[in-house]
């Protein structure tokens, strides 16, 4: 298993990731708000939910 800062790193490496990231650090957003990404029209539910 890799150390926990390589795991964040990997993880954030995601483009969809990092835009949820972002997103989150404005407040809350359900997972249907995350998947309402204005810059990224291609995450529905399922997606967002598979990335959370």
């Amino acid at each position: 298993m890799a150390d926990p800062l390589s795991m964040v790193f990997a993880a954030l490496a995601d483009l969809t990731r990092r835009d949820m990231v972002a997103r989150l650090t404005t407040g809350d957003a359900t997972v249907s708000e995350l998947a309402d990404l204005p810059d990224r029209p291609d995450i529905d539910a399922g997606a967002s939910d598979e990335h959370a």
